[in-house]
């Protein structure tokens, strides 16, 4: 028998759960709306086994979209881990809810096992564009970052730093352009990364690559002149 605790829906208790701050940051908040309806029928009804019926007609109706857009909701939804979609007869479409506090998504990690801080995505993507106009100077030239001649190469997308959950630039070795290798931005400008409480981060952060990719550059320089 399904162990369904209706009191997880209550409404000051979804409102103070983590559901808001996951959806804020998701890909389609608007199906957050969508949810929170769902919510409303499974309360107003205080349906104790989670089980709603809905008029997916209906829904359109009221959400201006298709009936595709309220399938793919209800699957994207199951696919989260939300709901259970049982089952369409004519067109009503029977839902299973499912306790949503268990669900690992609404609880990301902070920190990595090393100690080091997770951002939030919306920062990596930033600090990506940040990175990719700081290096534009230096495209094409070779450097020297710790004995190393190399040479700075494009991120594969630009997602790259976002899914790595970390921040670097990235290079291949002048001699051999087969080996690639990420310089972590605390190894390259030898400091931690600013607090992103400062509103001055991105710029301190564009700052400190720039300066230290002059370094790298004034060093290739000077091996050149010495030879």
């Amino acid at each position: 028998m399904l162990d369904f605790d209706l009191s997880k829906f209550e409404l000051q208790t979804f409102h103070n759960s983590n559901l808001r701050s996951f959806f804020k940051s998701y890909k389609n908040s608007k199906i957050y709306l969508f949810y929170a309806e769902l919510r409303d029928i499974l309360w107003n009804l205080q349906i104790k086994n989670g089980m709603i019926a809905i008029n997916q007609r209906k829904k359109t109706y009221e959400f201006d979209v298709t009936d595709r857009t309220i399938k793919n909701w209800l699957y994207e939804l199951q696919e989260l881990g939300f709901l259970e979609f049982k089952y369409k007869r004519f067109d009503l479409c029977y839902i299973q809810m499912k306790d949503y506090t268990k669900l690992q998504i609404l609880y990301p990690k902070t920190h990595k096992e090393n100690g080091d801080p997770i951002f939030p995505s919306r920062f990596y993507k930033d600090v990506q564009l940040i990175i990719k106009n700081a290096i534009k100077d230096f495209k094409d030239k070779t450097l020297v970052f710790e004995n190393e001649e190399v040479i700075l190469c494009d991120f594969s997308s630009r997602n790259e730093l976002s899914f790595a959950q970390s921040v670097y630039v990235k290079t291949k070795l002048a001699n051999d352009e087969q080996f690639q290798h990420n310089i972590i931005y605390e190894d390259l400008v030898r400091q931690p990364l600013p607090n992103l409480k400062c509103n001055f981060a991105q710029a301190i952060i564009k700052k400190r690559i720039k300066e230290a990719l002059e370094h790298c550059s004034d060093s290739y320089k000077k091996i050149q002149l010495a030879s």
